[in-house]
């Protein structure tokens, strides 16, 4: 991260400030570099799982279909066993 990159002033409760100081010193990594880590893969999470819930609901929306036709011929049958 060079110096002449553009600044955020962000305000954060005293508990999450203490997590970031805590990881970065853990992670060999500056406060703002660990901030900027962590910021940058909570976007990368949200672009590579927004793939898996599409694909997720379709295949929910398949089995409920599945679901209501099976329910159907079930129906069906016990009203035919019942004449």
């Amino acid at each position: 991260m060079a110096r002449n990159d553009p600044q955020m002033n962000l305000r954060v409760p005293m508990e999450l400030k203490e997590k970031i100081e805590k990881a970065a010193l853990e992670n060999g990594r500056t406060i703002t570099a660990e901030a900027v880590y962590r910021l940058e893969e909570s976007f990368k999470n949200t672009d590579s799982n927004s793939w898996e819930v599409d694909d997720l609901r379709k295949m929910l929306n398949q089995s409920m279909e599945s679901n209501r036709k099976y329910f159907q011929m079930i129906t069906d049958l016990l009203k035919n066993q019942e004449k």
